[in-house]
């Protein structure tokens, strides 16, 4: 028996853009189509479920034309900068319909990480869980969306609060990947974020004050290596011009293209696969 293969991802907003267009060049350019476990959180995980059906057009098609769309990002609304009820609703659901039966039967092990708001802890769905509702909440940013999402009477924010990279391959690891793939799109947060986080700290409970003290000491771009596995970090070649609230096409375009670029002309990545 081969050794599992995993790619794991976390989450930057648009930033997330370039990881979204690494995951097409390895479907496209490796044929990689069913890796053993994929783990991911916040802006990564629309890309990871379109991933695991097979729909790797419409991500594109979604990244550098659909999110564009001041429905679902805009600075005017202050207490939803994001809507990612739209996103969900109307860009997975109406112009891309994600196909949840192909995520279903996939052999691929999709892990879409989300945060408890009451406890803190992270909490894993997979593709037997409520695909769409899962997305949302993974996605629900503090502040910038506006609300918490409710499944089964537990409310959830954002996955990446509580998923770091690292916590996100031990996930991997756990499940039984010994080949890890990591898209990192981008470094550690800048100190407007820090600041941002610090002060929404004071309006939550003990529990998501911790992880989000936790989140900004340690951030969740740092990939630590990890014995005995044979792990590979695709980053981008150059500073992304993008920001994580940044929907303006010419640089979804930049970030997207470049993440393919990246992957194309990687040969440590060449070496790493031609060994699987």
């Amino acid at each position: 028996m081969k050794d599992k293969i995993a790619i794991v991802t976390s989450g930057w907003g648009m930033k997330c853009s370039y990881s979204a267009w690494v995951l097409c060049a390895i479907a496209k350019i490796y044929k990689l189509h069913n890796p053993d476990i994929l783990v991911g959180s916040s802006g990564s995980t629309g890309s990871l479920a379109y991933y695991t059906a097979g729909q790797y057009d419409s991500i594109k098609n979604i990244w550098t034309n659909l999110l564009t769309d001041t429905r679902f990002i805009s600075l005017k609304r202050i207490l939803k900068v994001m809507d990612i009820d739209y996103l969900v609703d109307t860009v997975f659901k109406q112009q891309e319909p994600l196909n949840i039966e192909k995520i279903k039967k996939s052999n691929s092990l999709l892990f879409i990480s989300a945060t408890e708001y009451q406890t803190g802890k992270p909490k894993f769905f997979t593709n037997t869980d409520n695909i769409f509702d899962a997305l949302r909440a993974s996605k629900a940013v503090p502040v910038i969306t506006g609300k918490k999402v409710t499944i089964n009477d537990t409310e959830y924010i954002d996955g990446s609060i509580s998923t770091s990279f690292d916590i996100n391959i031990e996930k991997a690891i756990n499940e039984g990947a010994k080949n890890i793939i990591v898209i990192k799109d981008s470094e550690n947060f800048s100190l407007i974020i820090k600041i941002f986080y610090g002060l929404h700290s004071f309006f939550v409970n003990k529990n998501i004050k911790k992880v989000l003290k936790i989140h900004c000491t340690s951030g969740i771009h740092s990939v630590k290596q990890q014995k005995n596995i044979n792990m590979i970090i695709i980053s981008p070649s150059k500073k992304l011009q993008i920001h994580p609230l940044d929907n303006k096409k010419l640089h979804l375009d930049e970030s997207f293209s470049l993440g393919y670029e990246d992957l194309k002309n990687n040969t440590e990545f060449k070496t790493f696969f031609s060994n699987l």
